[in-house]
């Protein structure tokens, strides 16, 4: 019997109100000009903001997309910019996943599972679904990443070079998940619902070519 199965996947943002709470960056103990003790103070901390969507403690989810394996039918979940209520958003994101048995993920073993388990703890809402985290086995979880690299979290690899080494096509356009910040910053909301989506196309993809191989 065929699993009802979906593939999702997450854009990740930093959360504004974990800032102030960041460590104090460590400076080059040998300047002394104040100026250049600033501008180094300064370029080290924009660092660690820019880092701050890939930890699950210091980010927010900005937007997470539902695709039907079977259907076809996608949805992108956006958060507010005005309220950034992420309870919000994972609510809905668990009221869709509650009907699937398989979940297709891209690096979801790694970063996007661990994220939406974190996330929605801090946001006290109950995940409607077991995602399986489990290694070198496959239960309901497929993680696409971690079957091409051979369960080797640092094995290179990214969307874009799979699909193009075994589909013979790259993912649609020329962004990337590190442009999701920025595009929040300017307010592309939108933009970046359209970039999860077409991130998830890809990956139904790749998961249509590898079934009866992999799995």
């Amino acid at each position: 019997m065929t699993m009802k199965s979906m593939v999702f996947d997450l854009e990740t943002i930093a959360n504004p109100a974990m800032v102030e709470h960041l460590p104090e960056p460590k400076i080059d103990s040998r300047l002394r000009d104040p100026d250049k003790i600033k501008a180094q103070r300064e370029e080290k901390r924009q660092q660690q903001i820019e880092k701050m969507g890939l930890d699950k403690a210091t980010a927010l989810i900005c937007c997470a997309t539902v695709l039907d394996v079977e259907t076809k039918a996608c949805k992108s979940i956006a958060l507010d910019p005005e309220t950034l209520n992420e309870k919000e958003l994972l609510e809905s994101f668990w009221e869709i996943a509650y009907a699937y048995e398989r979940f297709v993920t891209f690096n979801g073993l790694w970063f996007d599972v661990p994220m939406l388990t974190f996330r929605s703890m801090v946001n006290e809402v109950m995940p409607a679904a077991k995602i399986s985290t489990a290694r070198y086995q496959i239960a309901n979880h497929i993680d696409m990443r971690a079957l091409l690299g051979g369960w080797d979290s640092r094995a290179n690899g990214t969307l874009d070079f799979y699909a193009r080494a075994i589909l013979g096509e790259g993912k649609a356009g020329e962004v990337d998940g590190s442009f999701v910040q920025s595009m929040w910053d300017c307010g592309c909301v939108d933009e970046i619902a359209e970039y999860n989506a077409a991130e998830c196309q890809t990956m139904l993809k790749l998961y249509e070519r590898m079934q009866h191989y992999y799995y």
